[in-house]
């Protein structure tokens, strides 16, 4: 499995707890750092891989090497539309046939939703958050790399 957007690992050592083998990528060197501390203490250090890539460029994995990928909130950081379909592009290309993709994105119905300064663009600035609110059609538009595979919707409510 392939973590995308990282961060600090709570998803990566998720599926590492539950057994699977984790590469976890984000742009912060020092998020991975501090998400191999608990994955040693935890004793799946041995499921657990890093490597700093920044989502904008292009992954150094070969086509169609991946069986899953996991991206938490990170279709709503402050990307560009250009750069979210680069993004997705890049994970479809990975991604084996019939692989999964769990994404998790804000909407409307979001307890940040309207708050910081609007840009016009989908994407709020907070104090000290950035919320890039994402509706349902802009997120079937960015998906259509994925057009033909199974599809499904959880939503926390």
């Amino acid at each position: 499995m392939l973590g995308r957007g990282a961060g600090h690992g709570h998803g990566t050592l998720y599926f590492a707890r539950e057994g699977l083998t984790v590469r976890a990528a984000d742009f912060s060197a020092t998020g991975l750092q501090q998400l191999q501390e608990p994955a040693r203490a935890q004793d799946i250090d041995q499921r657990v891989t890093t490597a700093a890539h920044d989502v904008r460029d292009p992954l150094p994995l070969p086509y169609t090497s991946i069986d899953a990928v996991f991206a938490h909130v990170l279709l709503r950081m402050a990307l560009s539309t250009k750069e979210i379909h680069s993004l997705v592009g890049e994970i479809r290309r990975v991604l084996r046939p019939g692989s999964t993709f769990v994404y998790t994105i804000r909407h409307t119905g979001d307890a940040h939703y309207g708050t910081g300064t609007g840009t016009g663009t989908g994407i709020a600035h907070g104090d000290a958050i950035v919320v890039a609110l994402t509706i349902a059609r802009q997120a079937r538009n960015v998906m259509k790399p994925f057009s033909g595979w199974g599809k499904g919707f959880v939503s926390e409510r």
